[in-house]
C-alpha cells in the first residue's frame, strides 16, 4: 500500500499540471478496479472484454446516489 500512496500523490501532482495519467498492463478487473479508484485518466490493457464486462459494476460500485426520502 506504500507503493500505491507514492502512485496516488505523484499521479495527483501529475494531473494538477495537466498531465494525463496513463497506466499499462491492466488485465484483471482487480486491477481495474485500483485504478480507476485511484483516478488514472487512461487505461491500456491486453483484455478489453474483461475491461467492457467490469468497468459498469465498478463504476456503479463507486457512485453514490443520495437516497431521497
Amino acid at each position: 500500500r506504500e507503493v500505491a500512496a507514492s502512485f496516488s500523490l505523484a499521479m495527483s501532482k501529475a494531473q494538477e499540471l495537466g498531465m494525463t495519467v496513463n497506466v499499462q498492463g491492466i488485465n484483471t478487473p482487480e486491477d481495474l478496479r485500483e485504478m480507476v479508484t485511484l483516478g488514472v485518466n487512461l487505461v491500456s490493457t491486453d483484455n478489453p472484454v474483461m475491461v467492457l464486462d467490469s468497468l459498469p459494476a465498478i463504476v456503479k460500485s463507486l457512485v453514490s446516489v443520495p437516497c431521497i426520502p
